[in-house]
């Protein structure tokens, strides 16, 4: 004859396994979507048209659907030389941020901004956005965390700024 406490054992082991497994991974394992910032090359002659790209990462572990939104501060002496492009569902890079009337006050302001939205889905694990820029002096310039505002829908994950180098020709090298 079975005991009591026999009878409840698997009972309390079975609802136990219920709340283990409903709590199997915990919300913050999961990683979350991610912005990522890189140039094309790490040095350059000025004047040339050099890459800016974004990469926005699905979190691996649970990919989803979701829209984002971020804008970028780019260097004061940088200049976007040519159409931004992006692989991003629905995705813009835009002078304006966006939701705002075109007619609406604007406030001039002392640097290059750019504005990208679009969406990712599950399926796709990232999506990016390109800028071209050039500058026409010499120097290191960097893409960092803080240049980057407005996140909406994602991370950033710059632990290390983006960094490139532009260098005005070697003056024997000029003809």
């Amino acid at each position: 004859m079975r005991s009591s406490y026999s009878r409840l054992v698997p009972a309390a082991v079975a609802a136990a396994a219920v709340v283990v497994a409903g709590t199997a991974i915990p919300a913050q394992a999961t990683v979350g979507s991610t912005l990522t910032a890189a140039y094309s090359v790490g040095a350059s002659a000025i004047n040339t048209a050099r890459n800016l790209v974004f990469t926005i990462s699905n979190q691996p572990i649970v990919p989803q659907n979701f829209s984002f939104q971020f804008q970028v501060t780019l260097p004061l002496t940088f200049t976007v030389s040519g159409t931004p492009t992006t692989t991003c569902s629905g995705g813009t890079i835009t002078d304006s941020p966006p939701f705002r009337s075109a007619t609406s006050e604007r406030t001039m302001l002392p640097a290059v901004m750019k504005y990208v939205t679009g969406s990712l889905n599950m399926s796709t694990a990232s999506c990016t956005a390109t800028i071209p820029v050039t500058t026409t002096t010499e120097g290191t310039y960097n893409t960092c965390a803080a240049n980057i505002t407005g996140t909406s829908g994602i991370g950033t994950n710059l632990s290390t700024c983006a960094s490139i180098y532009f260098e005005a020709p070697h003056p024997s090298r000029v003809r």
